[in-house]
């Protein structure tokens, strides 16, 4: 997934979960240059602490001031928390993480009487 995808997926699950459109324009306006610096087009498996560090860099050869470079900071921490949140999640529904599907039986009566045993 790239990085302005991810973005906007990230959007619209703000908005789907209910937030007032004014925190979701707030996020907005501090992530998305962001996203313009690391490149829209670029996969965000590509973003590395260097990216980070380099943007902060950026925010203080502005000259803004540290508060404000603190909400830049924790706006894209809940940026990249939303997507290492939406990629285990991804992992999870494959039954990756942890084998078979919920609700998933034995047909087998033997290994069922067996374990049975087995417990009593």
């Amino acid at each position: 997934m790239t990085t302005g995808a991810a973005f906007e997926n990230s959007i619209q699950d703000k908005q789907l979960y209910g937030l007032p459109q004014r925190t979701i324009e707030a996020y907005q306006s501090f992530v998305s240059p962001f996203v313009a610096f690391a490149g829209a087009s670029s996969p965000m498996e590509d973003l590395t602490n260097k990216t980070i560090k380099d943007y902060t860099a950026a925010l203080y050869a502005m000259k803004l001031s540290k508060a404000t470079i603190d909400t830049y900071a924790r706006h894209i921490k809940v940026f990249l928390l939303w997507y290492q949140k939406v990629k285990e999640k991804s992992l999870c529904n494959t039954g990756f993480l942890f084998g078979t599907p919920s609700g998933a039986r034995t047909l087998d009566t033997l290994i069922k009487s067996q374990v049975l045993y087995q417990l009593s």
